[in-house]
């Protein structure tokens, strides 16, 4: 039997191994070729049938086949035979009147150009029947229509009949008690929601708003399940079942507290993140204030609870009694053992690294267990690698209020790396390495220098196309110890895998989105060695297009030995259209009446070509009644020069009401054209290629009509550098941005003859974190320069190229209106006689200090400022020139950034001077 058995491996294994000749048919000459060099048996036609069954394999997992066969005739040829997937060039979808056309084309995931199968007809299909059910119309039907194309292509037609949607018809809520009470007032909040159609976006929000008065009134036990959905014969209505079990609300009374108030402990374990439906309710309570006191040194508190149902209603009582002991504070913490330092260099290094509390000297005792590993970590980062601590012994005092703490401490021997080996590699020496590594022989082995030399071979081979490199021992065996851990060997056996190379691209989930605008963003190329740095910088380049809401790059032949590989780019569109509008009030010039509205499509035809609108009306209130607007379009060109230089063209015309001595209407025309690039993904530079201001003042007399004061145009070039390594743009609480501008004006450029002047300025901001994550020092610094170039009588740099200081984008404390900033009209009467009032030259500098915390609940937050500044202007000298303020604000934090409410004080005020100002701002610096 056993004999049988080998005879039958043998044979089996010789027709693995068996050489054939074999042909292809339906498969590219290119594709061939592609494959005799991937497959070296391919060069002599006798293949084995293991590498046939190999190649199948690998062209399967392409995915440009819809089926592959192989035959075999009686000359023992095989022919292996592949259908290609043909491709869409036409979708045409009818039928659909509530669903948006680029809704259905997301949810079938296929657009023009997309390779079908069956397999895959049969998952969109499905797809698009869960999106329309996830709508409400669970009765709609779809079908397609596929057609030949000359071309070879397809035509493919989808019909959509939507039906009627589901409606609720009514949500019934089962209460497992007979809370009547709770039942009405839920059923009140849900009563809006009868006759919307049953979608999954209004399921979600029925039991968030359940769910959302439960644990606001502390049901905290209640736990909301749907029972089900009752359909009537033709799934037109719906009726929802709920189950809502232990509708009981709850008080939380505790005693016994003297250290913390109860309105501080229950603050602290926050019951609103209790989840909702919890059981044993009282005891996970008294959990969390025992923990609470023991981050404070109360290690010895008592707790006992008991809960309660009132008589004759749905509430109940955790009553919780304390009892807080004392509070131990670290009286000393001794260390003995084999140790090379003083023994109270390890004490203070344990107090300085457990925690807040333990550097206080309180004793918690979970804190400390952190200092030990860390002193350990310590240890191990110098060479230390036996190092180990025995349990502490803990010895309290009569009264238990003082602690102190035993520590046997074995260092053990002071590792010396003896030597480094590689095995595994093929594509470097081990020289290279070694330079790449910050471990040498002869040294102590310090772990933090090991973990960096592994992570510096990692990025060495990541950067030569080794994407899929691993060191196979790095979790165990790395390390070998010699001489009773005085010597060691580091041995990394490596796994080089292939060289990745970029052979094709394939593009998925742009439904609309042109594949040569993807392509031009991300700047790869067939041929290109592919790293890390490439997938990440090509992934933030798609994600700045703002074009999609999901990118997801990789390989088609991840983890195999194929070299020559697809790179897979996926994409989730997002919707390229936007609209906004508002309201509001400002407290400038009094109280002013604000609203806006803007209008923005970012991807027109799907080349990622955008235009913008907007438009703002605003009128005082207290001041002169006339309405002032402005009103702008903006076009953005992505790939100027068929390259990643960005144009973008802007108009704006705005007419506002200024006070320049008396008040004057101001109608401003203002057009310009920039190019800009991205250098990196933290860098930009731009360059405003022309620029023109049309500035025309009107005298506004109590009757009568406007007259013309003045007109002036400005016309401007020069470049801008950005560097942005914040963060987040919006809310950074880390990192800092920077921007130097130079703008020239010149009448050869179109300005009016007296305008020909330079300007320059820096911006430099930083922000850190401190305390803790969310408390964040933030900092701004900004300088300025600009000089009159023309010579003519009466030329200067326009009013509204001139460096002026107040408002809440640079000096709060001052409203910015021309009366209240420095300097103001009464320093530098300049202003009241014309729109060029710098005839020399003008400098300016300004500081901003912010200390930026959380209060209440996100998104509240709160600040602290300091603003501080000076202008300079030749020929003036003015009585205090740096100016200064302080004062306190409040923050609701948006994905979009803060909206501000900000109170300063002026800390030199001037005479005639409001001391306080109010600002109300959205954004910040």
């Amino acid at each position: 039997m056993n004999l049988r058995i080998f005879i039958f491996f043998i044979v089996m294994t010789m027709q693995l191994y068996a050489k054939a000749d074999i042909l292809f048919k339906g498969i590219s000459e290119t594709e061939v070729s592609q494959l005799k060099k991937q497959f070296s048996d391919l060069a002599n036609t006798k293949p084995s049938l293991s590498t046939i069954d190999d190649i199948i394999r690998l062209l399967t997992k392409i995915g440009a086949y819809s089926s592959i066969t192989l035959e075999s005739d009686d000359k023992g040829t095989y022919t292996l035979v592949a259908t290609p997937q043909r491709k869409i060039s036409e979708l045409i979808i009818s039928g659909n009147k509530k669903i948006d056309r680029d809704d259905i084309i997301n949810a079938l995931g296929i657009k023009i150009g997309t390779k079908i199968s069956s397999g895959r007809l049969k998952e969109s299909t499905e797809r698009l029947k869960e999106f329309y059910g996830r709508k409400g119309y669970l009765n709609a039907v779809i079908s397609f229509d596929i057609e030949d194309s000359p071309d070879n292509s397809l035509r493919m037609h989808v019909i959509v009949i939507e039906n009627e949607p589901t409606l609720i018809k009514e949500i019934q809520l089962e209460l497992e008690e007979d809370n009547r009470e709770l039942s009405n007032m839920l059923n009140k909040r849900v009563r809006k929601y009868i006759n919307r159609y049953f979608t999954e976006n209004t399921v979600t929000s029925i039991e968030s708003v359940i769910n959302e008065y439960l644990r606001d009134n502390r049901y905290l036990s209640a736990k909301l399940q749907q029972k089900e959905a009752i359909y009537d014969a033709n799934k037109i209505r719906t009726t929802l079942i709920y189950q809502i079990s232990n509708p009981f609300s709850y008080e939380i009374i505790i005693s016994g507290n003297k250290r913390h108030s109860s309105s501080y402990l229950l603050k602290r374990i926050n019951l609103d993140e209790i989840f909702l439906g919890s059981t044993n309710l009282a005891q996970n309570i008294s959990e969390m204030i025992k923990n609470e006191y023991a981050k404070t040194g109360f290690s010895h508190v008592n707790i006992t609870y008991r809960e309660k149902t009132v008589k004759n209603t749905f509430s109940k009582q955790i009553v919780i009694n304390l009892n807080e002991g004392p509070q131990a504070l670290i009286d000393s913490i001794d260390i003995s053992g084999h140790i090379s330092r003083p023994a109270k260099y390890y004490s203070k290094f344990i107090l300085a690294n457990s925690s807040d509390a333990v550097a206080d000297k309180y004793f918690v005792r979970t804190d400390l267990e952190n200092g030990y590993k860390n002193l350990i970590i310590s240890l191990n980062n110098e060479g230390y690698l036996k190092a180990k601590i025995q349990p502490a012994r803990i010895e309290y005092n009569s009264k238990k209020d003082r602690v102190k703490i035993a520590l046997a401490l074995d260092e053990g021997p002071l590792t010396q790396l003896s030597k480094i080996n590689f095995y595994g590699i093929k594509s470097f020496t081990q020289a290279q390495l070694l330079k790449e590594m910050s471990i040498h022989n002869n040294m102590p082995l310090r772990l933090n220098m090991l973990e960096n030399s592994i992570s510096n071979i990692k990025k060495f081979y990541y950067n030569h196309g080794f994407i899929e490199m691993k060191i196979v021992n790095e979790n165990e065996s790395l390390v070998e110890y010699q001489n009773n851990g005085l010597q060691a060997v580091v041995n990394f056996k490596v796994y080089e895998g292939p060289q990745v190379f970029i052979k094709s691209i394939y593009i998925n989930g742009n439904t609309f989105t042109k594949d040569y605008v993807i392509l031009q963003e991300t700047e790869i190329n067939i041929g290109d060695l592919l790293t890390p740095n490439l997938i990440n910088e090509a992934q933030t380049r798609l994600d700045k297009l703002a074009l999609f809401s999901h990118i997801d790059i990789s390989t088609l032949e991840a983890n195999s030995s194929v070299s020559q590989r697809t790179l897979m780019i996926n994409v989730v569109e997002r919707n390229p259209g936007l609209f906004k509008f508002g309201a509001g009030f400002t407290n400038e010039r009094g109280l002013t009446a604000r609203g806006f509205t803007s209008i923005s499509y970012s991807n027109l035809g799907g080349t990622a070509r955008a235009i913008s609108l907007h438009g703002i009306l605003q009128n005082s209130l207290v001041q002169k009644n006339r309405l002032e607007y402005a009103t702008g379009i903006g076009y953005l060109e992505p790939f100027m020069f068929n390259s990643r230089i960005r144009g973008r063209a802007n108009y704006l015309r705005s007419e506002q009401i200024i006070t320049n001595g008396s008040e004057k209407l101001e109608a401003k025309d203002s057009v310009n054209f920039v190019l800009e690039k991205d250098l990196t993904a933290k860098i930009k530079f731009s360059w405003l290629t022309w620029g023109f201001d049309s500035v025309k003042q009107f005298n506004m007399p109590d009757s009568g009509s406007l007259s013309l004061d003045s007109h002036l145009q400005i016309a401007y070039m020069g470049p801008s550098l950005d560097v942005d390594y914040r963060d987040n743009p919006f809310l950074p609480t880390k990192g800092f941005y920077a921007k130097l501008d130079a703008e020239y004006s010149h009448p050869d450029f179109g300005s009016s003859d007296k305008v020909n002047f330079v300007r320059t300025q820096a911006i430099y901001s930083y922000y850190m974190r401190t305390w803790s994550p969310k408390i964040v020092w933030a900092n701004s610094f900004r300088a300025g320069y600009e000089k009159n170039l023309s010579a003519l009588p009466g030329s200067g740099v326009p009013i509204s190229f001139a460096f002026f200081l107040g408002g809440n984008t640079t000096v709060r404390g001052y409203s910015g209106t021309r009366g209240d900033r420095f300097p103001n009209s009464r320093e530098f009467p300049n202003d009241t006689a014309s729109q060029l009032i710098i005839h020399g030259e003008s400098s300016v500098y300004l500081v901003k200090s912010e200390l930026r915390f959380p209060i209440f609940k996100d998104p509240w937050g709160g600040v602290i400022f300091y603003d501080g500044g000076r202008v300079n202007i030749q020929g003036y000298d003015f009585k205090e020139p740096f100016r200064q303020s302080a004062g306190i604000g409040l923050r609701l934090n948006t994905p979009m950034g803060p909206i501000s409410v900000d109170y300063a004080k002026k800390l030199n005020q001037q005479r005639s001077e409001d001391l306080y100002e109010w600002h109300i701002s959205i954004g910040t610096f």
